[in-house]
């Protein structure tokens, strides 16, 4: 609310009968009186009215209330820019009064302007009634409102007996006995003298000696039994949650701190801009040279409010405490003396002298045979028991044979004498591989070489460049126990084979026929005589291992003439011939070899730089088919069979999948962190992998505890070429290019809430040389003793037992 009309922009007042000046004081003196309500205030339409009349309460109607302006104490500039200057109690607009030229020119000629006051809040112009006027005179007066001088009345009448106010001075009795208690302490006394009053006190308030009875407030209350106990009062001792302690004080919250507490200037500096919910703490240390010198702390009372809010707004809950022992937590490590058998130390060794290196090794399921393999493929069988060399097979040779003796056929019949196979102990026909064998299989070692899980025959898988040669071993190693069923195992069971599943193989099949005694002699049988005219005839374009393909008569005729091995037409086999190996062809280097609990399945991989896949076949029927998607067999480099379920564990270059051959569908997808797998073998159970790495490290993984590796191991600084499990004892172990065999104990238990127990136990070294920075290339475990057995590249096998 402005004072005067002159407040008002284009209105003008009369400064006669008052002064501009002080009238403008004197209104801007009840301008809170006027927005508090004190004064009345008149609509727009009753601006005119008398100047003398009284305006009290009874002027402020229900209308005017109405109309009035509700919207608070806000600066009322903030509706400068609006058509209206606020709201009433209804909700409405207080819309501005209209004000013309003819009124400010009544404005200017009305004699009792100066008692106008401009009402900004409701727009309007309230008239002051001598009331106000009074009022407003009383307060340039400093003089109290409300009351009037002639009205007071001075005091008279007599003199007050007792005075509102106590006496400017103590009376004397105040200082002297009081007689009261002088007859109080009388009475008592003839009262003790006469017996009337006893001076024993109760047996409860005494202790011995007769001295007075102390109670301590803060002692704690003695425990009793239960059954003296309430039950209230039993469960208000099991409910009681006490309140938390304080931290103790620090040696920076002293008031005399070492030095290495109190900040330095730019700490100082650097806490005092930070926000208080970003200090480490609540003060800044300061040191003071004695404790009458430290001040009042300025935060105590607010830091004693917030730790009552704490303790009244938060609330304590009662938990019951598990007693349980932490020792019991901690897995008990055992002992590598308490963890045996384990393989200790060096019992043998044998050093082979086969052309190449040594590149993978297997041990026969009986522990009496080993086979290492080479890389320029040569494959030699060891017999544990006496470390001699059985047998050696050399497919390189075998192959170069086939392919010169179908280069020499055109001058066989000129011939002296008929050609042979070198070595004398060649089993591979010389009609399975053609002219462009060469070019088809390059120079590749034998990458991987196993035995057929079965005890009671001797035949391994080998996979040499794109060709997977299965061997029976029995007749080469003089095994006489085992020839029967290893040739039955090997003897295609030709009643359940069709034409046109043979035409639906994904790769082609060849059967090496035992030599007769004449060729033991020195010269060809009727069936390599044959084998050799076959040659002749141009084969299809389905073998990758066959020569270039003929025309569909040459088929015809020969399918018509005689018996085709391999992809051809189906006759009865011989009876004198007995099957001493197979030839499978690939379209890509056979990788990874392994066999089916059964011994009637094989599964490998096949990969190149043109590509890979996964191919399973089968012994008894000769068939062959890819059990995986192309999208992951064309990244495939190791593949294993699961020990109990129809599981093929296929690892990738980093991935290892659980593929389910009924469901067709990968049931799981293992990713071990690693850079580069290298090796992978199964745990007896199905349920543990191990998995080796180029980047040294060995990832033991649990399918039960998800995709990531339960433990990583990292013993090793250089590549690992090998891992694998004991099949019968709690044992693992794995070599590198290091040059040493890490051997660990590997327990597994049959509760579901224990996990695998791995301590490292042994580690076995300096039995191997290094060749190229390549050290121990494989290993194998004996089927019953804890004997581990490592192949180098320096050709050299040791034999590791616990014997030593």
């Amino acid at each position: 609310m402005r004072g005067g009309m002159d407040d008002r922009p284009g209105a003008g007042g009369s400064r006669a009968a008052m002064p501009g000046r002080q009238g403008k004081k004197l209104a801007r003196a009840v301008r809170s009186s006027v927005r508090g309500g004190a004064l009345g205030s008149a609509p727009p339409a009753q601006q005119s009215a008398a100047p003398h009349a009284d305006h009290d309460e009874s002027a402020s109607s229900s209308e005017d209330e109405l109309y009035a302006n509700k919207v608070g104490n806000i600066p009322m500039r903030w509706y400068e820019t609006y058509d209206h200057i606020g709201y009433n109690a209804e909700g409405r607009k207080v819309m501005r009064a209209p004000r013309s030229d003819a009124q400010r020119l009544a404005d200017l000629v009305d004699p009792e302007s100066w008692r106008k006051v401009y009402d900004e809040k409701n727009d309007t112009y309230v008239m002051l009634t001598d009331a106000e006027l009074n009022m407003i005179a009383r307060l340039r007066e400093n003089k109290v409102l409300g009351v009037n001088e002639e009205e007071v009345v001075a005091w008279s009448g007599p003199v007050m007996q007792t005075p509102a106010y106590p006496l400017p001075t103590e009376p004397k009795r105040r200082f002297q006995p009081s007689k009261h208690e002088a007859k109080e302490v009388v009475r008592l006394v003839r009262a003790i003298r006469n017996g009337w009053k006893s001076q024993k006190r109760d047996e409860n308030d005494l202790v011995h000696g007769g001295a007075a009875k102390m109670y301590d407030l803060w002692v704690k209350e003695q425990t009793r039994a239960l059954e003296e106990i309430s039950k209230a009062e039993r469960t208000r001792q099991l409910m009681h949650a006490s309140a938390p302690k304080l931290a103790p004080p620090t040696h920076q919250e002293s008031y005399n701190p070492p030095e290495e507490y109190l900040p330095t200037p730019e700490e100082a500096r650097e806490w005092m801009d930070a926000h208080p919910h970003d200090r480490e703490t609540n003060f800044l240390p300061t040191k003071y040279g004695a404790f009458r010198h430290v001040p009042l702390y300025e935060n105590g009372v607010k830091e004693r409010f917030e730790r009552c809010l704490d303790l009244y707004l938060a609330t304590r809950t009662v938990t019951q405490k598990l007693r349980i022992d932490p020792e019991s937590l901690i897995p008990r490590i055992q002992k590598p003396s308490e963890l045996r058998p384990f393989p200790t130390g060096l019992s043998g060794t044998c050093q082979l002298r086969i052309p190449g290196k040594l590149r993978a090794i297997s041990l026969h399921c009986s522990g009496r045979w080993l086979l290492a393999a080479s890389t320029q493929g040569a494959i030699a069988a060891i017999e544990i028991p006496s470390g001699r060399v059985a047998n050696v097979w050399h497919f390189d040779k075998l192959q170069r044979d086939a392919e010169r003796v179908d280069d020499g056929e055109e001058d066989q019949a000129n011939a002296s004498s008929p050609r042979e196979l070198e070595p004398p102990s060649a089993f591979l026909d010389a009609g399975v591989l053609g002219k462009d064998a060469k070019q088809l299989v390059p120079e590749l070692p034998v990458h991987s070489v196993r035995w057929c899980p079965r005890a009671d025959a001797l035949v391994f898988a080998a996979g040499y460049r794109k060709v997977l040669y299965v061997v029976d071993a029995s007749r080469a190693l003089g095994a006489s126990e085992s020839v029967a069923s290893t040739s039955a195992l090997l003897m295609e069971h030709s009643k359940q084979v069709t034409s046109m599943e043979r035409q639906k193989n994904e790769c082609v099949w060849a059967e090496v026929y035992e030599a007769d005694a004449s060729r033991e002699n020195g010269t060809r049988s009727d069936v390599e005589k044959n084998s050799a005219q076959k040659s002749k005839h141009p084969r299809s374009k389905a073998s990758p291992v066959a020569g270039k393909a003929g025309d569909a008569k040459a088929e015809q005729s020969e399918a018509s003439e005689e018996e085709v091995v391999g992809n051809g037409v189906k006759d009865e086999p011989k009876v004198s011939r007995q099957v001493c190996a197979l030839v499978i062809g690939h379209s890509h280097d056979v990788k990874s070899v392994d066999w089916h609990k059964r011994g009637d399945y094989v599964v490998c991989a096949t990969r190149d730089t043109g590509g890979g896949s996964i191919l399973m076949h089968r012994i008894s029927r000769r068939q062959s088919q890819r059990p995986c998607p192309r999208a992951i067999s064309s990244k495939a480099q190791i593949v294993l069979f699961h020990p109990s379920r129809p599981y093929l564990f296929v690892a990738s270059q980093q991935h290892v999948r659980v593929f389910h051959l009924v469901e067709q569908k990968v049931v799981k997808k293992l990713s071990p962190g690693v850079k580069w797998i290298s090796s992978l073998d199964v745990h007896p159970s199905g349920d543990h992998l191990l998995v080796g790495a180029y980047d040294a490290r060995v990832c033991w993984m649990d399918l039960d505890l998800g995709d990531k590796p339960y433990r990583v191991l990292k013993s090793h600084k250089k590549a690992v070429r090998a891992v694998g499990f004991h099949p019968s004892l709690p044992l693992f172990a794995d070599v590198s290019d290091d040059l040493t065999a890490h051997v660990f104990h590997g327990s597994v238990f049959d509760d579901l809430s224990k996990n695998a127990l791995i301590v490292p136990v042994k580690i076995l070294k300096g039995v191997h040389k290094e060749r190229q920075s390549i050290g121990i290339v494989g290993l194998a475990w004996h089927p019953r003793f804890p004997w581990l057995i490592t192949a180098g590249v320096d050709n050299a096998v040791h034999i590791m037992t616990d014997l030593v």
